[in-house]
């Protein structure tokens, strides 16, 4: 896709109009001081001592997030919280990001706020404590939840639906009410993204990862993590069949696969490593770049810093991709991620410059 194309979608999406409807969760991630840590009078055992503590939105609350970063001006969200302390913050944090939160209901018995909490020690994250895997949703708090959905629906463009959790809003009776909603509106579009019951929101276009997509076509997964491209091409298309809507099958870092009446289309992914802080390299290999930018290879310095950086930080990352990297990047880029993984190693003898293969 071109740069000026892209540009000129994600500035038009800014006036759109979207409803979320499903599961709403709460990321907790606590950090663990254990420096000030206690025995407790009460059981004897030293306390874990809390020093930071984050929240994020996870679930649908991602989903409402993402588009609340791209500047959709009207995003509503639909969905159940507990009267917890941790409702109350989900609801925070989504009206700080201009979510619309009015048909966020609190259902008062047998109902937890679905929350994440991630506890670490250091930069390792302990055993995760979990909210919600008990909750029941009553048929009353569907019908009005349904109702809001019908109200909200014709002021809207388009109706995300998320599944993410068995013991969130998707019971047996709220899946057939909604798809009443869907089939009361054939003109409007309703996106499906759901872990468990995809084959159900007859209506709705479909998105799915690649895993997901061979199981519903019963296509042996083989041993490798990667989904071959065949089976993925193959699954599209008896997915078509199935739901005669389109369809979007996500690949990771190999992109999407996309399905409709027109046919099976691809689109390539934007490769985004992950955020950069500032780091200080290993002085020896600031050093051998340094003369190897007195070569013949035309480097443009800012971008090979930034890489080198990227590679030093997320050394494991770049390991693992490096057989899907490779296709992307230019022959420079790919001799400093050689390098910096200690494939390559540079030597300077003499005052000539040599490469050579790592033993």
């Amino acid at each position: 896709m071109k740069p000026s194309l892209l540009k000129e979608i994600l500035e038009k999406i800014k006036s759109a109009k979207i409803g979320i409807i499903g599961d709403f969760c709460l990321d907790a991630y606590w950090f663990v001081d254990k420096s000030k840590s206690e025995v407790s009078i009460e059981t004897g055992r030293p306390t874990e001592p809390v020093r930071i503590q984050k929240y994020s939105l996870g679930g649908a609350g991602n989903v409402a997030n993402n588009l609340a970063s791209m500047q959709i001006g009207d995003i509503r969200v639909f969905g159940v919280t507990g009267n917890d302390p941790f409702g109350s913050e989900m609801i925070s944090i989504m009206k700080k990001a201009g979510i619309n939160t009015s048909n966020m209901l609190i259902q008062e018995g047998n109902w937890s706020t679905h929350v994440y909490i991630k506890p670490h020690i250091g930069e390792e994250e302990q055993n995760r404590i979990d909210f919600g895997n008990f909750n029941r949703l009553s048929d009353e708090t569907a019908d009005q939840l349904i109702h809001n959905l019908k109200e909200e629906s014709e002021k809207v463009d388009l109706v995300i639906i998320n599944q993410q959790v068995l013991s969130g809003l998707h019971t047996e009776y709220f899946r057939m009410k909604l798809v009443e909603v869907i089939n009361s509106f054939p003109d409007k579009i309703f996106i499906a993204d759901s872990r468990n019951f995809t084959d159900y929101y007859t209506g709705a276009y479909r998105k799915m990862n690649d895993s997901e997509a061979i199981s519903l076509c019963h296509i042996r997964k083989g041993a490798v993590d990667t989904v071959p491209y065949a089976d993925v091409i193959s699954a599209a298309e008896q997915l078509y069949e199935r739901y005669r809507k389109p369809l979007f099958i996500t690949r990771g870092s190999r992109g999407s696969v996309v399905t409709d009446d027109k046919g099976i289309s691809e689109i390539s992914s934007l490769m985004i490593i992950g955020v950069l802080t500032p780091l200080v390299p290993e002085t020896a290999i600031l050093q051998e770049l340094q003369q190897l930018w007195q070569q013949d290879i035309h480097w443009k310095l800012p971008e090979s810093w930034e890489l080198l950086l990227q590679v030093l930080r997320f050394r494991n990352y770049f390991r693992r991709e490096l057989h899907h990297l490779r296709k992307y990047l230019r022959p420079e880029a790919i001799l400093i991620l050689f390098i910096s993984l200690r494939l390559l190693r540079i030597s300077d003898r003499q005052g000539i410059l040599t490469i050579q293969k790592s033993k």
